[in-house]
């Protein structure tokens, strides 16, 4: 039985447990209490910070304070014991990126909740010349969790069926099988994970455009994008690299076979028991896949333009992102699975905002504007990072070495103030998964 709120009692003990609590959590470490019941009453103590020097005293009082707060049924300003270990650790890891960023959008739950600590915290990994472990250490500095690597399968023309897999010799040594190996291997010594996501390159065309002439031919791409597939997802089970990408943008190939691509999930997971993916664009492609929930993850290339003008406010890019998310909501409450950025980035230019997919000219650059990309981070991470529903994202793109500088019109947020946003809220997640 509770004793009313409104009793002498009830406003003695609780004031006695509040400052007990308080002086107690200064300086103190933490030791569990055991369950304590009494009638009609039980629950298990939440972790509570005792004294270094825990005298017999001190105990008797904390477990005088655990008794009544057992027996009234409440804890320290009325709070549950699960709130209040809640606020227990918030006080050991305060927030250290910027306040004031909770999305304005209270968007409910989809059944693909995913904690904070869970996220994935990636970049999109450029290959490059073979690199030593120093390469990836700017990527801990900044609580990187996560690196997404791109092997490429090339083909000749949007209608053509034929796959080139080059697993050595021609390509970049890090779209390689030895260099693929390599930074996995060096990223894992850094407690950093491996998301592998092969890519097909159509020169001079748009690989969301791949569709073949007739049924033979979409027979025999199916066949070689199948050759293609398994030879990375027995890669990727040999490495024991933790994610594995089956697609991205090809959308016209999932939009017109669907079965053929649940028939391809069906042999990638005979041969790899890692977490299954597929990388869809942003513009309407990630709501034609009608086999979201075979995967793990919906995958999402997140471009989606948050102005109708360049630049813009924090708060007018945070406003860019309400429809994107109403979408992307929807979506994944509809196959029970939580989206997966698997690529969004910002140039340092004020069109950033108004079209994130435009590629850097090359001998043409555009006036550098570091300011736009920074709020694009911070609109990103005010908005979209804190649903629930959004398991985390993969910022293009992060250069081995050290950090570049940061006067140029690219993407990258390596040596720009976007590196410090990415680095506050990625470490902010990381503590949170920290237990006092």
């Amino acid at each position: 039985m509770s004793t009313p709120k409104s009793s002498p009692v009830w406003s003695a003990t609780s004031l006695f447990k509040g400052r007990l609590t308080r002086f107690l959590r200064r300086s103190m470490r933490p030791v569990t209490l055991p369950t304590i019941r009494l009638p009609k009453v039980g629950w298990k103590a939440p972790t509570i910070r005792l004294p270094k020097a825990r005298s017999g005293l001190m105990v008797a009082l904390m477990a005088f304070s655990a008794m009544v707060s057992a027996a009234t049924g409440s804890f320290p300003g009325g709070s549950s014991p699960e709130e209040l270990v809640a606020h227990d650790q918030a006080e050991q890891d305060p927030i250290k990126a910027p306040v004031s960023e909770s999305p304005r959008r209270s968007l409910s739950a989809s059944g693909a909740f995913v904690e904070l600590r869970n996220k994935h915290r990636g970049v999109a990994w450029v290959a490059g010349r073979e690199i030593s472990g120093a390469s990836l250490d700017p990527l801990v500095g900044n609580s990187v969790g996560w690196i997404a690597q791109t092997p490429f399968g090339w083909q000749s023309g949007v209608d053509s069926p034929s796959i080139r897999l080059k697993t050595s010799g021609g390509v970049l040594w890090g779209e390689t099988d030895e260099g693929l190996a390599t930074t996995t291997r060096l990223a894992r010594e850094r407690g950093i994970k491996t998301l592998l996501k092969p890519h097909i390159w159509v020169r001079g065309k748009w690989r969301g455009d791949i569709a073949m002439a007739d049924e033979a031919a979409w027979k025999e791409w199916f066949q070689n994008y199948e050759t293609f597939l398994l030879h990375y997802a027995r890669l990727a089970e040999g490495l024991k690299i933790e994610a594995l990408c089956i697609g991205t943008e090809l959308h016209r190939t999932v939009k017109e076979k669907p079965d053929q691509w649940r028939r391809l999930i069906r042999a990638v997971r005979k041969v790899y028991s890692g977490q299954l993916t597929y990388a869809a664009n942003w513009y309407q492609e990630f709501e034609d896949v009608s086999f979201w929930e075979e995967l793990d993850f919906i995958g999402v290339q997140a471009y989606f333009p948050l102005r109708s003008q360049p630049g813009g406010t924090v708060a007018q890019l945070r406003d860019g992102w309400q429809q994107p998310l109403r979408a992307l909501e929807a979506v994944s409450k509809k196959a029970g699975k939580p989206v997966l950025v698997t690529e969004v980035g910002y140039r340092s230019t004020s069109g950033a905002s108004q079209k994130p997919w435009e590629w850097p000219q090359r001998g043409n650059p555009a006036p550098v504007d570091l300011v736009t990309q920074k709020r694009a981070y911070e609109a990103f991470f005010q908005e979209v990072w804190p649903q629930p529903w959004v398991a985390g994202v993969y910022w293009w793109k992060w250069y081995p070495g050290p950090s570049r500088s940061g006067k140029n019109d690219d993407f990258t947020p390596q040596g720009k103030p976007a590196e410090g946003v990415m680095g506050e809220y990625f470490l902010q997640a990381r503590d949170s998964s920290r237990v006092p």
